[in-house]
C-alpha cells in the first residue's frame, strides 16, 4: 500500500488545468478558469504556476521513456503547451552555441 501525499493545496487545480488544455481549452484560458473557481489557485504565484508547469512536463516526459503507452506522449504534449504558454515571456538566448571559460580553468566550454 501507498503512503498518503501531501501538497499545496493548489497541486489538484495545477492538474485540473492540465486536463482542461486536453480538453481543448489554450493554456491562458484554462489558467482563467481556475483563478476564478480555485481560490487556492489564485493565490499562487506566477513563478510558482511555471515551477509547476515545467516539473510536470519533465515528469510526464521522463515516464514516457520509461513506461511508454499510448496514454504518454498526449500528456507530454500537453503539458507542453502549458510550459510554451508559461515561458512566453522568456527571451530567446541568440542562436548558436556559446562558450565560457568559467570555473573550468581548461578553455572554452560549450554552454
Amino acid at each position: 500500500m501507498v503512503a498518503p501525499r501531501r501538497a499545496a493545496p493548489w497541486v489538484d487545480a495545477g492538474l485540473l488545468v492540465l486536463r482542461l488544455i486536453d480538453a481543448g481549452h489554450s493554456p491562458a484560458a484554462a489558467e482563467r478558469w481556475a483563478d476564478g473557481v480555485v481560490p487556492a489557485w489564485s493565490s499562487v504565484s506566477e513563478q510558482e504556476r511555471t515551477d509547476f508547469a515545467v516539473a510536470v512536463l519533465g515528469v510526464w516526459h521522463h515516464m514516457a521513456g520509461v513506461d511508454p503507452g499510448p496514454q504518454r506522449a498526449p500528456l507530454v504534449d500537453v503539458a507542453h503547451r502549458w510550459v510554451e504558454h508559461r515561458l512566453r515571456d522568456v527571451v530567446t538566448p541568440p542562436s548558436g552555441p556559446r562558450t565560457t571559460t568559467a570555473a573550468t580553468g581548461v578553455g572554452p566550454v560549450l554552454v
